[in-house]
Protein backbone atom coordinates (compact mmCIF):
# COMPACT_ATOMS: atom_id res chain seq x y z
CA UNK A 1 0.00 0.00 0.00
CA UNK A 2 1.37 3.44 -1.01
CA UNK A 3 2.05 5.85 1.85
CA UNK A 4 0.34 9.17 1.33
CA UNK A 5 2.76 12.08 0.88
CA UNK A 6 2.42 15.87 1.00
CA UNK A 7 3.98 16.90 -2.32
CA UNK A 8 4.84 20.37 -3.63
CA UNK A 9 5.50 20.65 -7.37
CA UNK A 10 7.35 23.79 -8.48
CA UNK A 11 7.44 24.35 -12.24
CA UNK A 12 6.81 27.47 -14.31
CA UNK A 13 5.27 25.24 -17.00
CA UNK A 14 1.90 25.01 -15.29
CA UNK A 15 0.47 22.50 -17.79
CA UNK A 16 3.27 20.07 -16.91
CA UNK A 17 2.86 20.72 -13.19
CA UNK A 18 -0.91 20.11 -13.32
CA UNK A 19 -0.48 16.87 -15.26
CA UNK A 20 2.02 15.56 -12.73
CA UNK A 21 -0.18 16.72 -9.85
CA UNK A 22 -3.25 14.96 -11.27
CA UNK A 23 -1.31 11.72 -11.76
CA UNK A 24 0.13 11.81 -8.23
CA UNK A 25 -3.28 12.72 -6.84
CA UNK A 26 -4.75 9.56 -8.37
CA UNK A 27 -2.19 7.61 -6.33
CA UNK A 28 -3.49 9.20 -3.14
CA UNK A 29 -0.95 11.96 -2.61
CA UNK A 30 -1.83 15.50 -1.46
CA UNK A 31 -0.31 17.77 -4.11
CA UNK A 32 0.20 21.55 -4.21
CA UNK A 33 1.52 23.50 -7.21
CA UNK A 34 3.71 26.62 -7.29
CA UNK A 35 4.84 28.46 -10.43
CA UNK A 36 8.03 29.89 -8.89
CA UNK A 37 10.49 29.37 -6.06
CA UNK A 38 9.31 32.60 -4.45
CA UNK A 39 5.73 31.31 -4.40
CA UNK A 40 6.88 27.97 -3.00
CA UNK A 41 8.67 29.64 -0.09
CA UNK A 42 5.38 31.17 1.04
CA UNK A 43 3.79 27.71 1.38
CA UNK A 44 4.18 25.16 4.20
CA UNK A 45 7.20 22.88 3.84
CA UNK A 46 6.20 19.63 2.09
CA UNK A 47 7.35 16.08 2.73
CA UNK A 48 8.44 15.86 -0.91
CA UNK A 49 9.58 18.76 -3.09
CA UNK A 50 9.44 18.19 -6.86
CA UNK A 51 11.10 21.15 -8.54
CA UNK A 52 12.37 22.12 -11.97
CA UNK A 53 16.02 23.10 -11.97
CA UNK A 54 15.54 26.11 -14.27
CA UNK A 55 12.87 28.51 -13.05
CA UNK A 56 12.27 32.18 -13.69
CA UNK A 57 13.81 34.11 -10.82
CA UNK A 58 15.29 31.80 -8.19
CA UNK A 59 16.46 28.47 -9.60
CA UNK A 60 15.43 25.08 -8.26
CA UNK A 61 18.82 24.75 -6.57
CA UNK A 62 18.40 28.17 -4.97
CA UNK A 63 15.02 27.02 -3.62
CA UNK A 64 16.60 23.87 -2.21
CA UNK A 65 19.39 25.96 -0.69
CA UNK A 66 16.77 28.19 0.98
CA UNK A 67 14.93 25.21 2.47
CA UNK A 68 18.23 23.89 3.85
CA UNK A 69 19.07 27.33 5.29
CA UNK A 70 15.72 27.33 7.10
CA UNK A 71 16.49 23.96 8.63
CA UNK A 72 14.01 22.12 6.43
CA UNK A 73 14.57 18.62 5.13
CA UNK A 74 12.03 17.67 2.46
CA UNK A 75 12.77 14.80 0.10
CA UNK A 76 13.85 16.60 -3.07
CA UNK A 77 13.26 15.45 -6.64
CA UNK A 78 14.86 17.72 -9.25
CA UNK A 79 13.64 17.83 -12.84
CA UNK A 80 15.62 19.29 -15.74
CA UNK A 81 16.28 19.02 -19.42
CA UNK A 82 20.06 19.35 -19.63
CA UNK A 83 21.77 19.09 -16.24
CA UNK A 84 25.45 19.95 -16.00
CA UNK A 85 27.95 18.06 -13.88
CA UNK A 86 28.16 21.09 -11.59
CA UNK A 87 24.37 21.10 -11.20
CA UNK A 88 24.34 17.42 -10.28
CA UNK A 89 27.15 17.80 -7.76
CA UNK A 90 25.57 20.78 -6.04
CA UNK A 91 22.15 19.08 -5.97
CA UNK A 92 23.58 15.99 -4.30
CA UNK A 93 25.53 18.06 -1.77
CA UNK A 94 22.35 19.93 -0.88
CA UNK A 95 20.55 16.65 -0.27
CA UNK A 96 18.58 16.01 -3.47
CA UNK A 97 17.33 12.42 -3.52
CA UNK A 98 16.58 12.09 -7.24
CA UNK A 99 17.55 13.84 -10.49
CA UNK A 100 15.05 13.19 -13.32
CA UNK A 101 15.91 14.23 -16.89
CA UNK A 102 12.96 15.45 -18.94
CA UNK A 103 11.10 13.78 -20.52
CA UNK A 104 10.82 10.95 -17.99
CA UNK A 105 8.26 8.17 -17.45
CA UNK A 106 5.71 9.01 -14.75
CA UNK A 107 6.67 5.75 -13.02
CA UNK A 108 10.11 7.24 -12.29
CA UNK A 109 8.54 10.23 -10.56
CA UNK A 110 6.13 8.02 -8.59
CA UNK A 111 9.03 5.86 -7.41
CA UNK A 112 11.04 8.95 -6.40
CA UNK A 113 8.11 10.43 -4.47
CA UNK A 114 7.11 7.19 -2.75
CA UNK A 115 10.53 5.89 -1.73
CA UNK A 116 11.13 5.67 2.02
CA UNK A 117 11.62 9.25 3.19
CA UNK A 118 14.17 8.11 5.75
CA UNK A 119 16.64 7.53 2.93
CA UNK A 120 16.67 11.26 2.21
CA UNK A 121 19.33 13.25 4.00
CA UNK A 122 21.71 16.10 3.16
CA UNK A 123 24.38 14.57 0.96
CA UNK A 124 28.07 14.52 1.77
CA UNK A 125 27.74 14.56 5.57
CA UNK A 126 28.94 11.75 7.82
CA UNK A 127 30.51 11.62 11.27
CA UNK A 128 33.96 11.97 9.67
CA UNK A 129 33.24 14.09 6.60
CA UNK A 130 31.35 17.26 5.70
CA UNK A 131 30.79 18.27 2.08
CA UNK A 132 28.45 20.99 0.87
CA UNK A 133 28.22 23.37 -2.08
CA UNK A 134 26.82 26.86 -1.52
CA UNK A 135 25.62 29.42 -4.04
CA UNK A 136 27.97 32.39 -3.79
CA UNK A 137 25.98 35.21 -2.24
CA UNK A 138 25.58 37.51 0.74
CA UNK A 139 24.08 34.77 2.96
CA UNK A 140 26.51 32.00 2.09
CA UNK A 141 28.96 32.89 4.86
CA UNK A 142 26.46 32.58 7.72
CA UNK A 143 24.86 29.45 6.27
CA UNK A 144 28.18 27.68 5.89
CA UNK A 145 29.35 28.66 9.38
CA UNK A 146 26.11 27.42 10.99
CA UNK A 147 26.19 24.14 9.05
CA UNK A 148 29.80 23.40 10.00
CA UNK A 149 29.20 24.40 13.63
CA UNK A 150 26.24 21.98 13.78
CA UNK A 151 28.36 19.19 12.30
CA UNK A 152 31.12 19.90 14.84
CA UNK A 153 28.55 19.80 17.64
CA UNK A 154 27.30 16.39 16.49
CA UNK A 155 30.94 15.29 16.34
CA UNK A 156 31.32 16.24 20.03
CA UNK A 157 33.92 18.96 19.57
CA UNK A 158 34.24 21.46 22.39
CA UNK A 159 32.62 24.93 22.09
CA UNK A 160 35.97 26.74 21.79
CA UNK A 161 37.06 24.44 18.96
CA UNK A 162 33.69 24.82 17.21
CA UNK A 163 33.92 28.59 17.53
CA UNK A 164 37.36 28.67 15.90
CA UNK A 165 36.31 26.43 13.02
CA UNK A 166 33.00 28.18 12.34
CA UNK A 167 34.69 31.60 12.43
CA UNK A 168 37.29 30.44 9.90
CA UNK A 169 34.55 29.07 7.63
CA UNK A 170 32.64 32.36 7.84
CA UNK A 171 35.77 34.38 6.95
CA UNK A 172 36.81 32.12 4.05
CA UNK A 173 33.35 31.89 2.49
CA UNK A 174 32.85 35.64 2.84
CA UNK A 175 36.26 36.25 1.28
CA UNK A 176 35.40 33.93 -1.60
CA UNK A 177 31.99 35.49 -2.17
CA UNK A 178 33.41 39.00 -2.35
CA UNK A 179 36.60 38.34 -4.29
CA UNK A 180 36.05 35.26 -6.46
CA UNK A 181 32.77 36.27 -8.08
CA UNK A 182 32.23 39.89 -7.07
CA UNK A 183 28.81 41.19 -8.09
CA UNK A 184 28.24 38.17 -10.36
CA UNK A 185 27.35 35.79 -7.52
CA UNK A 186 24.07 33.94 -7.33
CA UNK A 187 24.17 31.93 -10.55
CA UNK A 188 24.30 28.16 -10.11
CA UNK A 189 27.77 27.94 -11.63
CA UNK A 190 29.09 30.50 -9.10
CA UNK A 191 29.47 28.02 -6.29
CA UNK A 192 31.64 27.64 -3.21
CA UNK A 193 32.68 24.10 -2.31
CA UNK A 194 33.27 23.32 1.35
CA UNK A 195 34.98 20.10 2.44
CA UNK A 196 36.02 19.01 5.93
CA UNK A 197 37.46 15.73 7.19
CA UNK A 198 38.16 14.82 10.78
CA UNK A 199 39.95 12.10 12.69
CA UNK A 200 40.60 11.77 16.42
CA UNK A 201 43.02 14.70 16.59
CA UNK A 202 42.97 16.74 13.37
CA UNK A 203 40.32 18.46 11.26
CA UNK A 204 41.22 19.47 7.70
CA UNK A 205 39.06 22.14 6.08
CA UNK A 206 39.08 23.10 2.40
CA UNK A 207 37.21 25.91 0.63
CA UNK A 208 37.26 26.00 -3.17
CA UNK A 209 35.88 28.27 -5.86
CA UNK A 210 36.17 28.55 -9.63
CA UNK A 211 36.23 32.32 -9.76
CA UNK A 212 38.70 34.93 -10.91
CA UNK A 213 41.58 33.92 -8.62
CA UNK A 214 44.19 36.32 -7.29
CA UNK A 215 47.90 36.91 -6.77
CA UNK A 216 48.59 34.85 -3.63
CA UNK A 217 51.85 36.67 -2.92
CA UNK A 218 50.09 40.04 -2.84
CA UNK A 219 47.42 38.73 -0.49
CA UNK A 220 50.03 37.17 1.79
CA UNK A 221 51.58 40.62 2.18
CA UNK A 222 48.20 42.13 3.04
CA UNK A 223 47.53 39.31 5.48
CA UNK A 224 49.94 40.81 8.00
CA UNK A 225 47.17 43.11 9.27
CA UNK A 226 44.34 41.13 10.98
CA UNK A 227 42.24 44.27 11.44
CA UNK A 228 41.92 44.66 7.68
CA UNK A 229 42.42 41.13 6.35
CA UNK A 230 40.09 38.15 6.71
CA UNK A 231 42.91 35.82 5.70
CA UNK A 232 45.06 37.19 8.51
CA UNK A 233 42.27 36.52 11.01
CA UNK A 234 41.97 32.99 9.63
CA UNK A 235 45.71 32.45 10.05
CA UNK A 236 45.50 33.31 13.76
CA UNK A 237 42.81 30.65 14.33
CA UNK A 238 44.35 27.68 12.51
CA UNK A 239 47.39 25.51 13.07
CA UNK A 240 48.28 25.70 9.38
CA UNK A 241 46.92 27.64 6.41
CA UNK A 242 47.75 27.20 2.72
CA UNK A 243 46.39 29.10 -0.29
CA UNK A 244 46.63 28.06 -3.94
CA UNK A 245 45.18 30.53 -6.41
CA UNK A 246 45.59 31.06 -10.13
CA UNK A 247 44.22 34.19 -11.81
CA UNK A 248 41.25 33.17 -13.95
CA UNK A 249 41.06 29.62 -12.60
CA UNK A 250 39.95 29.87 -8.97
CA UNK A 251 41.27 29.41 -5.47
CA UNK A 252 41.70 26.60 -2.96
CA UNK A 253 42.29 27.35 0.73
CA UNK A 254 43.21 24.57 3.16
CA UNK A 255 43.22 24.97 6.94
CA UNK A 256 44.25 22.49 9.64
CA UNK A 257 42.90 22.43 13.19
CA UNK A 258 43.88 20.38 16.22
CA UNK A 259 40.55 19.29 17.67
CA UNK A 260 39.84 18.83 21.36
CA UNK A 261 37.08 17.82 23.73
CA UNK A 262 36.43 18.83 27.34
CA UNK A 263 39.06 18.13 30.00
CA UNK A 264 37.44 17.33 33.36
CA UNK A 265 40.52 17.41 35.57
CA UNK A 266 42.97 20.27 35.16
CA UNK A 267 45.40 21.05 38.00
CA UNK A 268 43.11 19.39 40.55
CA UNK A 269 40.04 21.32 39.37
CA UNK A 270 36.89 20.05 37.68
CA UNK A 271 36.74 22.17 34.52
CA UNK A 272 33.34 22.03 32.79
CA UNK A 273 33.63 25.24 30.81
CA UNK A 274 33.87 23.36 27.52
CA UNK A 275 30.55 21.55 27.89
CA UNK A 276 27.25 22.57 26.27
CA UNK A 277 25.16 20.50 28.66
CA UNK A 278 25.43 18.09 31.59
CA UNK A 279 25.02 14.40 30.88
CA UNK A 280 23.09 12.54 33.62
CA UNK A 281 26.20 10.86 35.06
CA UNK A 282 28.09 14.17 35.08
CA UNK A 283 25.18 15.96 36.77
CA UNK A 284 24.92 13.33 39.51
CA UNK A 285 28.69 13.35 40.15
CA UNK A 286 28.79 17.15 40.20
CA UNK A 287 25.88 17.46 42.66
CA UNK A 288 27.39 14.77 44.92
CA UNK A 289 30.72 16.61 44.91
CA UNK A 290 29.08 19.90 45.84
CA UNK A 291 27.02 18.21 48.57
CA UNK A 292 30.25 16.98 50.18
CA UNK A 293 32.18 20.20 49.64
CA UNK A 294 30.28 23.37 48.62
CA UNK A 295 33.63 25.05 47.96
CA UNK A 296 35.02 22.34 45.65
CA UNK A 297 37.23 23.76 42.85
CA UNK A 298 34.69 23.48 40.01
CA UNK A 299 34.81 25.80 36.99
CA UNK A 300 31.54 26.27 35.09
CA UNK A 301 30.49 28.34 32.13
CA UNK A 302 27.85 30.99 32.96
CA UNK A 303 25.13 28.94 31.28
CA UNK A 304 26.02 25.78 33.20
CA UNK A 305 26.26 27.76 36.44
CA UNK A 306 22.58 28.67 36.05
CA UNK A 307 21.71 25.01 35.38
CA UNK A 308 23.60 23.81 38.45
CA UNK A 309 22.15 26.59 40.59
CA UNK A 310 18.61 25.54 39.72
CA UNK A 311 19.42 21.90 40.45
CA UNK A 312 20.86 22.80 43.86
CA UNK A 313 17.83 24.93 44.70
CA UNK A 314 15.34 22.16 43.99
CA UNK A 315 11.81 22.47 42.59
CA UNK A 316 10.71 25.57 44.57
CA UNK A 317 10.46 28.25 41.83
CA UNK A 318 11.39 31.14 44.15
CA UNK A 319 14.43 29.37 45.57
CA UNK A 320 15.41 28.20 42.09
CA UNK A 321 15.34 31.75 40.75
CA UNK A 322 17.30 33.10 43.71
CA UNK A 323 20.00 30.40 43.48
CA UNK A 324 20.19 30.64 39.68
CA UNK A 325 20.78 34.39 39.83
CA UNK A 326 23.30 33.96 42.63
CA UNK A 327 25.25 31.37 40.65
Amino acid sequence: MTTRRDVLIVDDELAVARALADALGLRGHRVTIAASAEEALALPEPEVLVVDLFLKGMSGLDLLDEFVARGGAPRVVLMTGLPTVADCRRALRLGAAEFLTKPFPFEDLARAVENDLRTSAPGGITAERFERIYAAGPRASERAARDVAAWCLRSELSPATRARIATVVAELVDNTTRHAYGTLYGASEHAIELHAEMDARVLMLEVRDHGCGFDAVEHELQASMPLNSGLARVATLTENLSIRSTPGEGTRVRARFTVSTADFDVDGRIDLTELDHLAPDTARELLATLAEDPHAPIVLSPALAVVVGRMLAGPDPRRALQRALWS
